[in-house]
């Protein structure tokens, strides 16, 4: 007599909603989909429930206190490239993303809800005030005032600006030009307010291309830079080439960077390089953090592929950077591709990886 076992495999975790748009993020966009506010999860994604040309392709908010409560379309109709804050003030969710009204440019939005869960949200326009220029793919942060912070891309590619609101999203500033450039713009940059250890304390991030490489492998050809204000973004500090590479370097950054402050207020600054030598990128990459108190360091690398990652990515990219604020230690997450486990398709199956300092970023 034979016995037939039956294996069925299943995700760890909870299901937080499903989607027919497999891409979450442009290429270099680094924002936040997930936030813990202390005692609740709220969560925020594109969703699509409907097959291509998705035509209700939205972004869904799902929250959870205890259980989850069921993901939510939150916008006024067709949008994309979603990122989540949280105000403070009451724990409510704040969702970024880009969409076109009707008799409207491509721009970007927030919803902001009424408060923590409550599933009523109101949507603005970022920058209504701007009527000609396409300004999407936003990136968000809300500092301890509840004032919100955004950074988008021009359409196509010119610019990477600026904007805040101090009134919950119903007015905003005047853009502010963060970088400009004539070609090989990506979608890379972000934004981080520190709202604990030295409020006040504004980021920007973003990467610029040497001029080296063309089409999609200008990514992998570019400086990291950042700019900081310490008064909520009343005024702004220089802009800062971090990285100021050299046509003799062997490392470049690639298009993704993400930033925060640390218990004293100091920026840390992590991205991904790679090995780069007579115009040409390798598929050998570092992960690469840096603070003005530890000047650069490695996270972790190098690590090398023979075959090709696909989409310009790199053996180990996507880094993220969290701080832990009761004792001060970093921790980075962040993705390893790698030859020996691929797809049926032969394109790696990225590994969540981490890694974490107890020295302030010294070592990993």
């Amino acid at each position: 007599m034979g016995i037939i076992v039956v294996l069925i495999l299943t995700s760890p975790g909870d299901s937080v909603g499903w989607t027919k748009w497999d891409v979450q993020w442009g290429a270099g966009q680094t924002g936040w989909q997930v936030w813990y506010d202390g005692s609740c999860v709220h969560v925020d994604f594109m969703r699509a429930h409907e097959s291509q040309p998705w035509p209700d392709r939205c972004c869904a908010y799902n929250f959870w206190r205890n259980r989850w409560f069921g993901d939510a379309d939150v916008t006024p109709g067709y949008s994309g490239y979603a990122v989540l804050g949280v105000k403070p003030s009451n724990n409510a969710a704040v969702c970024a993303y880009h969409h076109q009204a009707s008799g409207d440019i491509y721009r970007s939005w927030v919803s902001v809800d009424e408060g923590q869960g409550y599933y009523n949200f109101t949507c603005h326009k970022v920058l209504p005030q701007e009527q000609t220029e396409q300004l999407i793919w936003p990136r968000l942060a809300v500092s301890n005032k509840d004032y919100f912070y955004v950074v988008m891309h021009s359409y196509p590619y010119e610019k990477i600006c600026f904007t805040r609101s101090t009134d919950g999203g119903n007015t905003w500033s005047d853009t502010m030009i963060v970088h400009l450039d004539t070609m090989y713009l990506n979608e890379t940059g972000g934004v981080f307010a520190d709202r604990f250890n030295t409020p006040g304390k504004v980021i920007i991030y973003w990467t610029r291309w040497t001029g080296e490489g063309s089409g999609g492998h200008a990514q992998h050809a570019q400086d990291v830079c950042y700019m900081i204000s310490t008064d909520y973004g009343n005024s702004w500090g220089p802009k800062v080439n971090l990285t100021r590479y050299h046509p003799d370097d062997t490392m470049r950054a690639y298009c993704q960077v993400k930033a925060i402050f640390d218990q004293n207020g100091d920026p840390h600054i992590i991205f991904p390089v790679n090995y780069y030598l007579n115009q040409t990128a390798y598929y050998k990459s570092w992960i690469i953090h840096w603070s003005p108190n530890t000047g650069f360091n490695i996270v972790t690398g190098p690590h090398s592929m023979s075959g090709i990652p696909g989409a310009w990515r790199l053996p180990c990219d996507h880094a993220q950077i969290a701080l832990d604020r009761d004792n001060g230690w970093l921790y980075s997450v962040y993705v390893l591709n790698r030859d020996t486990d691929t797809s049926q398709g032969g394109w790696p199956n990225g590994e969540l990886m981490a890694k974490y300092s107890t020295d302030n970023g010294a070592t990993w």
